[in-house]
């Protein structure tokens, strides 16, 4: 790239890596001269380089892939539970629901990927221990039992 008279250039760069929200993002610029018809500066023209930009935030993070979670709840004897509740919250204090089918099976569609969330499960007339379950990719064998 070249800058115009005044030394400025704008320009856009796209990476593979994820930037969190809220990340500082600078650049800098090095002089140089091509050589003719080459992608490379030669040794001798490398010239200085600038000094930092100023901070770009990063206002858009990476969106994560959507994944499905599914399980069983059942009772301590392994029976199925049918209409207990079950909440997956993330970091961020948002909250995902389903309800147990009369088999005792529930399934949650669109959750982010990526991320860990705090599993609670609420049945009348049973107890239960929430957890902390690690999404990476779409999981289909939780099982939630009653205490």
């Amino acid at each position: 790239m070249i800058t115009d008279g005044t030394g400025v250039k704008s320009f856009s760069y796209n990476t593979s890596v994820a930037l969190p929200l809220g990340a500082n993002v600078t650049a800098t610029a090095t002089r140089g001269a091509f050589a003719s018809g080459s992608n490379a500066p030669t040794a001798a023209s490398l010239g200085s380089t600038s000094e930092f930009s100023a901070a770009v935030t990063v206002i858009n993070a990476p969106t994560a892939a959507e994944v499905t979670v599914s399980g069983r709840v059942v009772s301590s004897t392994g029976s199925p539970l049918s209409a207990a509740v079950i909440t997956m919250t993330d970091q961020n204090g948002n909250s995902h629901t389903a309800r147990t089918n009369s088999f005792g099976y529930f399934t949650f569609t669109d959750i982010p990927s990526g991320g860990a969330y705090i599993v609670g499960t609420q049945r009348r007339g049973f107890t239960f221990d929430s957890f902390m379950l690690q999404v990476k990719d779409a999981v289909s064998d939780v099982t939630i039992t009653a205490k």
